[in-house]
């Protein structure tokens, strides 16, 4: 681990590795500037959806346009938390990010989950005189982690797995795999047999008036669902990635936009 006396406490801050540090360390004015923003994103409207984006694009250190965040949310900091895609992150969301929070495209993150980068001091006395740990956390692409999980400092959890309801994450999880329990632990891999049949999934097309409206409005409520437009019919196929949805429309030269705004199902 790093020691805080080598170099400014912001750019120990920001790197990936751990470290340990006092509480006298603390940025106050960026730490006050988060919960500042945090309390204004938590008291928008269902229906302000620009203005969620425009906080989000301030406090977040990297924030994509594909960043759905449902309120109550809180954070330390802010500028540690980098989300790179598509990032559905459900209601009463914390983020400690003392360290780097590294989000992929295609991250799902269930109700009440905690990322902790920071820690507290083992021994009491040095816990008692405001001695912290703080170490990253990377989340790589297409992980969801389930309903009031604890993801701790240090950790990766590789793309694609799973992080069952209620677990406590202290270690790395490999790709593609289950895991669940406290401490969580690999169950199973991910395999072919843990696909829907198409056949059972329902809403397969989505009826729409005007074929020529914006892509944006068929979009809108129902993201969720990866959607993408097939061209030259009067319906959105759900099932592709948005990423996919993207590169299609590029190759048309159809510019569109979307909304990440967690609305009902509204065909």
């Amino acid at each position: 681990m790093e020691r805080t006396n080598t170099m400014n406490a912001l750019d120990i801050m920001k790197r990936l590795a751990a470290y340990v540090s006092g509480y006298e360390n603390t940025p106050t004015e960026e730490q006050n500037r988060a919960k500042q923003l945090c309390w204004e994103y938590n008291r928008t409207a269902p229906n302000e959806q620009e203005k969620r984006r425009s906080i989000l694009q301030t406090l977040l250190g990297t924030c994509s346009p594909m960043t759905g965040i449902q309120p109550d949310f809180h954070c330390d900091y802010g500028f540690n938390i980098h989300t790179h895609g598509l990032a559905v992150i459900n209601y009463n969301c914390v983020i400690l990010d003392t360290s780097p929070v590294n989000i992929g495209a295609g991250v799902f993150i269930a109700p009440g989950v905690c990322l902790a980068c920071s820690g507290h001091a083992i021994d009491p006395e040095q816990r008692s005189h405001g001695i912290g740990t703080s170490a990253p956390i990377t989340l790589e692409e297409n992980v969801w982690i389930g309903a009031n999980s604890t993801v701790c400092g240090g950790v990766t959890i590789g793309a694609g797995s799973v992080i069952g309801a209620g677990s406590v994450v202290t270690h790395d999880i490999p790709a593609g795999v289950i895991a669940v329990g406290v401490p969580c632990k690999v169950i199973r891999p991910i395999t072919e047999k843990d696909k829907f049949k198409p056949e059972d999934i329902l809403f397969r097309e989505i009826q729409i008036r005007n074929a020529e409206k914006t892509y944006a409005q068929a979009l809108r409520g129902h993201f969720c669902f990866s959607p993408c437009f097939s061209a030259g019919r009067r319906h959105v196929i759900l099932g592709m990635t948005i990423r996919d949805f993207s590169l299609q429309c590029f190759a048309k030269g159809i510019q569109w936009s979307y909304t990440l705004d967690f609305s009902v199902f509204s065909g």
